[in-house]
Parts: C-alpha cells; structure tokens; sequence
C-alpha cells in the first residue's frame, strides 16, 4: 500500500473532499514526473532536480504518500550536495510510480 488512508485523513482533518481535490491535481500535476525526472538526471540539473524532489516531499503527505515522502528525502540529501544519486533515484521513480497508480485507482 502507498497511498495510507490513516495519514491524508490526519493531514486534511479527514475531508474526502478535499483528498480527492489534491489528488486529482496532483495526478494532472505529475503526469510527467517520471520522465521529467530522467531528464535532469541525464542532463546532470541538480538544481532543478532538486525544486522537483522538494515539492514532490511537499505534497505527498496530504496524500497518504509516506515511502514517497521517506524515499524523497533520501534522494534530496545527496541532492543537497550536488551528487546525484542514481540509486536513490531508481527507488524513487519505483515508488512513485507505484504510488501514482495506487492513486488513480483510488480515484476511480
């Protein structure tokens, strides 16, 4: 499971509603994430990398995502540094797109 009722029910005081507002924006919003993410990486854009893993962390708990968020910040922190860490990245767009689609099928 990678989309956690029990955590976007804390973070957005329980309103199905509103979940389902993120959610489809962030379905819209992410789209192109994974490929968008490849990218950077081969075009060697920590910086950018970076503004990506950030609002992708920002996000994630109001959506129950926490292996996202947890694999986010694993990446950010040798993001921070200007490495790029292609391991941790593989993890990542692992559980993104895992996520992404458990999400869609919540959505229906």
């Amino acid at each position: 499971m990678f989309v956690e009722e029990e955590i976007w029910m804390q973070y957005l005081a329980g309103n199905k509603d509103l979940f389902k507002v993120v959610a489809k924006a962030f379905i819209e919003d992410y789209k192109n994430y994974h490929n968008d993410i490849i990218i950077n990486i081969k075009d060697n854009n920590v910086d950018e990398l970076h503004n990506m893993l950030h609002s992708l962390k920002g996000i994630t708990l109001n959506l129950g995502m926490k292996k996202l968020y947890d694999q986010s910040e694993n990446t950010l922190i040798p993001i921070r540094k200007n490495l790029i860490d292609q391991n941790e990245f593989d993890k990542l767009l692992n559980i993104f797109d895992q996520s992404y689609d458990e999400l869609k099928n919540i959505l229906g």
